[in-house]
């Protein structure tokens, strides 16, 4: 009899630990959007921060309410006055992961690192986009660009919609 009962605990502690695992898997749930601006700061060189902090304040109020994972359109690279990687969602509200730790798995967005050409492979295809807010390193502000360190919105996993 005890045996059976040690048997039916270890059976649901599985069972239990299996689905937090899985749980923890498919959802990402660390929201930054309701933080002070400055606790996002984690390195910025002195004279830069008033600027930063205008510019994370953006960027919070930007991605406030985005759905994760979200369905969007990778719509390219660019390098204009900062390093592009664009996305747009169903309704053209457009997503840059530029200034991202990123992990794109298996999908090689960006085809020639040198010249910041996106992939056409993926240009204009839809990605189930796992995301989160991450340190990450990135030049700031106007000016001499300082490299800066912050969270920021990153790509932590992408699915190919409809496959390839």
């Amino acid at each position: 009899m005890r045996l059976d009962l040690v048997k039916h605990i270890i059976c649901l502690s599985a069972i239990l630990i299996s689905g937090n695992v899985l749980n923890a898997q498919s959802t990402y749930t660390t929201d930054y959007s309701n933080w002070k601006v400055d606790s996002l700061i984690i390195e910025c060189p002195e004279g830069y921060r008033k600027e930063l902090i205008q510019d994370l304040q953006y960027t919070q109020d930007h991605w406030r309410g985005t759905e994760n994972p979200m369905t969007a359109t990778f719509i390219g690279v660019d390098f204009g006055d900062y390093f592009h990687i664009d996305f747009e969602d169903s309704t053209g509200k457009s997503f840059d992961f530029g200034f991202g730790n990123n992990d794109f798995g298996e999908y090689e967005l960006i085809d020639d690192t040198d010249q910041m050409i996106e992939n056409k492979e993926y240009f204009n295809k839809q990605f189930k986009i796992y995301w989160e807010w991450k340190i990450s390193e990135f030049p700031c502000c106007s000016g001499e660009y300082e490299l800066v360190k912050a969270y920021q919105p990153s790509i932590v996993r992408l699915e190919l919609v409809g496959g390839e």
